[in-house]
């Protein structure tokens, strides 16, 4: 195995050494250097911690307003279900007494 790498790397000629170098140095240091750097200025963390906050603290507040006021349109709903329930049994009632 050692011997096929020697191999490799002994018959590669210098322009592909030179783009494999250049991949490797791009990929590894470049990359992270540049999205570092592109981050920062658009101000966009990388600390787990502060987006973990972030999500707690906005997304989940505005979450939990919207099922509040979902939950209170529900009772809402549900009283006037209930009220338009007993209107509808008291002209029942009444259509009934005439009829008889």
């Amino acid at each position: 195995m050692e011997t096929e790498l020697l191999k490799i790397f002994t018959n590669i000629p210098l322009a592909g050494a030179i783009a494999l170098v250049s991949y490797f140095l791009i990929k590894d240091v470049l990359a992270p250097l540049v999205r570092y750097f592109v981050n920062k200025r658009n101000g966009v963390s990388t600390d787990m911690e502060k987006r973990i906050n972030q999500v707690q603290h906005n997304d989940l507040h505005e979450i939990n307003r919207r099922l509040d006021v979902l939950d209170a349109n529900d009772i809402r709903m549900e009283e006037r279900m209930n009220k338009l329930s007993e209107d509808i049994s008291w002209l029942k009632a009444k259509v009934n007494g005439k009829s008889v």
